[in-house]
């Protein structure tokens, strides 16, 4: 018999990214090495798992495999292309039960994916529950609540729903069958599929894209916005490589509260630090309402620049400074009155 886990360790390398570590089937170095890992996928036809046979994926996985190597090659040639033509292959199907989330999302990755997204299956039914926080009414102040199974990052939610986006070229179909080999489950999960067509992008994204009020204290808009006659506080920001834009629940929240103490007598001209900073929008926010510096942290090298560049933009930028944790400096590095971290209480 062979192991269908110890032939895809036997093909796998780490990869690393300033944001992320995953580790991705890549191609073989050498003749010999791509011959091996060949006769490893076809055999995937006589494994046995859970005394389940797949006799079905032996002309498939041959596919797979040519494909996988064609993709390392051209992967970036391919997002490029998605960028220059965005078209793609959009699957939806609900998580294997006997695999977590997390698990299966990075199998899918690795097995060729753009990109996955999770979101709660029963969202908005009474089936759906609370996981994260639980807002006290007229108080910044959340409790954190969990349930069995979220520490464990097993699953987020126990019904877990996924979209997927695959390349044009990609065997959707097959690729399942793969990762659904590779978890030892007898059967495929059920999907929908259906193709994006092309369009403008850009335009469409900014067309569906108003400025954002945050209740009465702040609007955030973005640069193909035109001037309006708005008279809340107003902040712009460009959509990006950083996190932030003022749309979440939570960055709303931060900032309604940080307007209610900033305005207080004891912090009115305070100093403020941003713990987990994105695009700066919540140290722009403080600096609005009466703060008299906000300090950035970051561990995001793209969003300490990005989030530079948007203080610039608001001339802000002689109030403001952001950094990469470990930073030196005698100016911001002491006691901060007022700190916001707006990140999940994990990370934190």
């Amino acid at each position: 018999s062979i192991s269908v886990a110890s032939a895809m360790a036997a093909s796998t390398t780490a990869c690393s990214s300033t944001r992320t570590r995953r580790r991705s089937i890549c191609p073989p170095n050498s003749w010999m090495q791509a011959r091996a890992l060949s006769l490893a996928v076809l055999l995937l036809q006589t494994v046995c798992t859970n005394g389940y046979a797949l006799p079905s994926i032996h002309g498939k996985a041959r596919a797979l495999h040519n494909a996988r190597l064609h993709r390392f090659a051209t992967r970036s040639t391919l997002l490029m292309s998605l960028v220059e033509e965005p078209q793609l292959q959009l699957v939806r199907m609900q998580c294997p039960a006997d695999v977590g989330s997390g698990v299966w999302s990075e199998l899918l990755l690795e097995s060729g994916a753009l990109y996955v997204s999770i979101s709660d299956g029963d969202r908005d039914t009474p089936l759906e529950v609370p996981i994260f926080a639980t807002h006290h009414e007229g108080s910044g102040v959340a409790l954190f609540e969990t349930w069995d199974g979220l520490l464990q990052a097993s699953h987020l939610w126990s019904n877990s729903t996924l979209e997927v986006g695959f390349a044009l070229e990609v065997d959707v179909e097959a690729t399942l069958l793969f990762a659904a080999a590779a978890m030892g489950l007898s059967e495929t999960p059920r999907f929908s599929i259906e193709s994006v067509a092309p369009r403008d992008w850009v335009t469409h994204v900014q067309s569906n894209w108003p400025p954002v009020d945050i209740a009465d204290c702040l609007r955030i808009k973005f640069p193909w916005h035109e001037a309006d006659e708005s008279n809340l506080p107003t902040l712009t920001v460009q959509p990006g490589m950083a996190f932030g834009t003022g749309e979440h629940a939570t960055t709303q929240l931060c900032c309604c509260e940080i307007k209610r103490m900033v305005e207080t007598p004891q912090m009115r001209g305070c100093s403020m630090l941003d713990y987990g900073s994105g695009s700066g929008v919540l140290a722009f926010a403080a600096i609005l309402f009466g703060a008299s510096r906000a300090v950035g942290v970051e561990i995001d090298p793209d969003a300490v620049r990005v989030s530079i560049a948007n203080a610039e933009t608001n001339k802000l930028g002689s109030q403001f400074a952001a950094y990469l944790p470990g930073f030196e400096s005698d100016e911001d590095k002491q006691p901060f009155p007022l700190v916001v971290a707006n990140i999940l209480a994990g990370t934190l």
